[in-house]
């Protein structure tokens, strides 16, 4: 039997096509993956710089920049700490890249800022505190008969038994309409109605210059708001170990 015998140019054309072959089937692996991960697996959402705080400490100063932004009608509050300078201002206007999967997973691509001078925050400027002498505990803000539940995302809510299904439905999805990337400071929610107005009560671990936020409870009152509209919705915070004190929400819409 004759041995066949290869030219060296055969030889080398031979491989060379071979590794373009090779070359080819792993930039449409890459491709596929990168399409997949890119537009199936992320999407980019709107978001918004909306305060600062300013601590101190030593001859240290450090900040914090709060965000938020919006997937799949869930409002995700996240926050950057920083010493010196930030490319982020308050006001600042983003596109934020999200891992659909894990929205929490995010990186910020854009950031769109306007020439006027950058917004400042002030927390307490949306609300109105009261000091209550007649309430001692927190039971006091709640009906006399209630029950509690677990909302899908986890929040704990304190209801009237009597409540309508509707109310109780729309006050768990308005909260579990807000996410807080690096964990939420609320403990429990108490919800409490009458004919004509709906009481909801975030109650947090504390309060202070970090956890008086009023954008989270903004969002809430919109989403609940949309949800039942043909009453006043009063919320209010309340701080885990001082029942007396009411932080009253005044929301930019009712």
């Amino acid at each position: 039997m004759n041995k066949l015998n290869l030219s060296p140019s055969y030889k080398k054309t031979s491989l060379t096509r071979t590794i373009l072959m090779a070359l080819l089937v792993i930039g449409v692996g890459f491709a596929v993956y990168a399409y997949n991960f890119v537009i199936i697996l992320k999407s980019e959402v709107p978001g918004l710089v909306y305060g600062e705080t300013t601590s101190s400490g030593g001859n240290y100063t450090w900040h914090t920049l709060k965000y938020y932004y919006t997937f799949n009608s869930v409002t995700y509050f996240d926050e950057v700490d920083y010493m010196g300078e930030n490319e982020l201002h308050v006001s600042d206007s983003l596109t934020i890249r999200v891992l659909k999967p894990y929205p929490q997973k995010h990186t910020i691509q854009t950031i769109y800022r306007t020439p006027k001078n950058p917004e400042s925050y002030n927390a307490e400027a949306f609300f109105e505190t009261q000091y209550h002498m007649h309430i001692n505990k927190l039971s006091d803000y709640s009906a006399s008969a209630k029950d509690t539940l677990i909302t899908p995302n986890e929040n704990k809510l304190i209801y009237p038994v009597n409540a309508a299904d509707k109310l109780i439905q729309a006050t768990i999805a308005s909260i579990d309409a807000i996410r807080f990337n690096r964990g939420s400071l609320i403990d429990f929610f108490i919800l409490k109605n009458t004919p004509d107005t709906v009481y909801l009560h975030p109650v947090y671990f504390y309060l202070d210059q970090y956890s008086v936020d009023a954008h989270p409870s903004l969002a809430i009152h919109k989403h609940l708001k949309q949800l039942i509209a043909n009453k006043h919705i009063h919320l209010s915070i309340l701080d885990k170990n001082n029942a007396k004190h009411e932080r009253i929400l005044k929301p930019l819409y009712n």
